[in-house]
């Protein structure tokens, strides 16, 4: 998450990467528990950021799934 918080302004870390924990790995799948609905347009938003940091990082995921609480 520290590569993404260098990466945009502090409002948008704050309003959009904050509230996201780590939910689960399933296969080349990350999945990233988001507080609401909403938040799953993150991925829409900020989708080449979030795949750079994958990369930077060398790990080894395909695709991110953002899910609430309930899913």
């Amino acid at each position: 998450m520290a590569a993404l918080e260098k990466k945009v302004i502090r409002q948008s870390f704050e309003t959009w990467f904050k509230p996201t924990r780590y939910s689960h790995a399933a296969g080349r799948i990350l999945y990233v528990r988001v507080p609401t609905p909403e938040f799953q347009h993150i991925g829409e938003k900020y989708g080449d950021l979030i795949q750079e940091a994958i990369e930077a990082q060398s790990l080894d995921f395909d695709d991110v799934s953002f899910v609430t609480a309930g899913r």
